[in-house]
């Protein structure tokens, strides 16, 4: 618990984080936040590598450190008990929705033509150009099968010249099996605060006296002077974004003015 939240606090915050858990490849890791407004680029200097989330724990903002615990258990609780049982009902060996991308991909890979080379590589050949697939790297020059783990349309089609299946090919993060896996744990339930053991430590510091203001809480934190406009009302602020037009590649406009922006007049 901080006084306010401002880059100082979350700086001083993500670097005990970042202690506590051993951190040294902040690539293999995610923050996530509020959804009130993107993490301030200065609050994580030291882990520029990883891009600000968001969840979806809005009702126990406004709560106490007990209370939105709590909440937020629960509703953790919840997901991962709905998770579980909905997956353990699909009959599949892969996710529902990885098998309804590859199906996509296999329809489209029919629009390809694939030459084979004599050795892993296939050379496929579409509207959009010529890309050189290999089967046991599992690679296309698109890069698409290596950042998804799941086969590209032009992996597809050289799978099937090869005569396989391209299910063979999905990468075994995606199966059925690694899903309940990670899921496998439980949250069990806990009971009221008030049947709680008694701590042996000293008592707690009493919060500081609260300033009660008229009017109503102020629900969103003050900004300060150099952040940037993060995400408000479901969009990602345009503040500070230089729009250029794609089609004349002028400055100043986007294609949607296009031919009806209005020249400026020098008075003379």
């Amino acid at each position: 618990m901080v006084d306010r939240e401002n880059n100082y606090n979350w700086r001083w915050f993500l670097e005990l984080l970042a202690v506590d858990l051993d951190i040294n490849n902040s690539q293999l890791w995610a923050f996530m936040s509020d959804r009130q407004k993107a993490m301030s680029p200065g609050a994580y200097g030291f882990l520029q590598k990883i891009a600000p989330e968001h969840c979806v724990i809005l009702g126990a903002r406004s709560k106490g450190i007990v209370t939105l615990n709590e909440i937020i258990r629960t509703k953790l609780m919840c997901r991962i008990q709905k998770k579980r049982d909905a997956m353990q009902k699909c009959g599949s060996e892969y996710c529902p929705r990885i098998m309804k991308k590859l199906e996509k991909a296999k329809a489209l890979s029919f629009t390809y033509s694939t030459t084979w080379s004599g050795g892993a590589q296939y050379q496929v050949l579409g509207n959009e150009g010529q890309f050189v697939v290999d089967r046991i790297e599992k690679t296309c020059s698109c890069r698409k099968w290596q950042l998804t783990g799941v086969p590209c349309a032009h992996a597809i089609s050289a799978l099937y010249y090869n005569q396989d299946r391209p299910e063979n090919y999905i990468d075994e993060c995606y199966k059925v099996s690694t899903f309940l896996a990670i899921y496998s744990h439980i949250l069990y339930p806990t009971q009221d605060r008030s049947c709680w053991p008694s701590s042996n430590q000293s008592p707690m510091i009493p919060p500081p006296p609260v300033n009660n203001k008229r009017g109503k809480k102020t629900m969103l934190r003050r900004r300060e002077p150099n952040e940037e406009a993060g995400y408000t009302k479901g969009k990602v602020s345009m503040k500070g974004r230089k729009i250029t037009c794609s089609i004349c590649g002028v400055a100043g406009h986007n294609k949607r003015f296009h031919g009806i922006q209005v020249p400026l007049q020098l008075n003379l």
